[in-house]
């Protein structure tokens, strides 16, 4: 699957809603996280799984955010985030 992930700023994080509004974008798996939470640093991260013709739009609409340099890095600390979540789950119903 297609994705792209983006480093935003403090500053910028209000325009976060604003760029996953739009249409094309909003119906993509979508996945927004601090960076503090993923073991990274201040910044918030947003991971967009999806067509390549909605990761394009992404880009252009998140043109006040960074692609990380190292993004196979941060899209494996975002699996290993929904895994220990899956398997904390199933602890539960166990």
């Amino acid at each position: 699957m297609n994705y792209v992930i983006f480093k935003v700023r403090k500053e910028n994080k209000a325009r976060i809603d604003e760029a996953l509004k739009i249409d094309i974008i909003s119906r993509q798996s979508i996945t927004v996280r601090d960076g503090e939470g993923l073991g990274l640093d201040e910044h918030t991260y947003v991971l967009i799984e999806g067509s390549e013709e909605a990761i394009e739009e992404a880009k252009k609409a998140f043109d006040f955010a960074e692609i990380p340099e190292n993004p196979e890095k941060i899209y494996e600390k975002f699996r290993e985030q929904e895994d220990d979540a899956a398997s904390g789950m199933g602890l539960i119903f166990q």
